[in-house]
């Protein structure tokens, strides 16, 4: 549904930062999902149940895509993701709406060959002590070492194991975890 209001785009342009690596308006570390909220109006749809994060819909931001006119106010915590699952503001995921990381093209309708096995989204993971950015390693990641959330560019989400979670994130972004089972 968003694809067609943002041509073609799996992902819409981010107020949050303005990146034109590759072309692209997004990149690896930019986690906004503001706007989906255009779509899906229920605050709990961003907060993985495994975690304390919540989206708050008290604390907003203004901020806007490419000039002060197009500005619109948006929940600040879905712009920004929680830090890990015990943190109690920000929204549960990460969005990787670019193939190769912040190096890469970003997916669209036009880039993505096999929609029902490239993600989008997934569970949160940011490096801390003892863990892998990015691979289901730690307790502080949503749901541990057991595995994460995905969401597709068909639309579906998928529980993906930790035991398959280096084949699916190197076909969805060629950009390998740091360790690999």
């Amino acid at each position: 549904m968003y694809a067609n209001d943002y041509k073609g785009h799996l992902t819409a342009p981010t107020w949050a930062r303005i990146n034109d690596t590759a072309g692209s308006d997004r990149d690896d570390s930019d986690d906004d999902i503001s706007f989906l909220y255009f779509y899906v109006k229920n605050v709990k749809t961003y907060v993985c149940p495994g975690t304390k994060n919540a989206v708050r819909t008290d604390v907003k931001t203004f901020g806007y895509i490419d000039t002060p006119a197009s500005g619109a106010t948006y929940l600040s915590d879905l712009v920004t993701k929680a830090t890990d699952r015990n943190d109690t503001t920000g929204h549960s995921y990460e969005v990787l709406g670019t193939f190769h990381g912040d190096n890469g093209p970003k997916k669209t309708q036009m880039t993505v060959l096999r929609p029902s096995e490239t993600f989008l989204m997934v569970d949160s993971d940011d490096p801390g002590t003892n863990d892998v950015n990015n691979y289901p390693d730690s307790p502080n990641d949503n749901h541990g070492k057991i595995g994460a959330n995905m969401n597709f560019c068909d639309g579906h989400a998928s529980w993906i194991t930790q035991k398959r979670w280096y084949a699916v994130w190197h076909y969805s972004q060629t950009n390998v975890p740091a360790y690999k089972p």
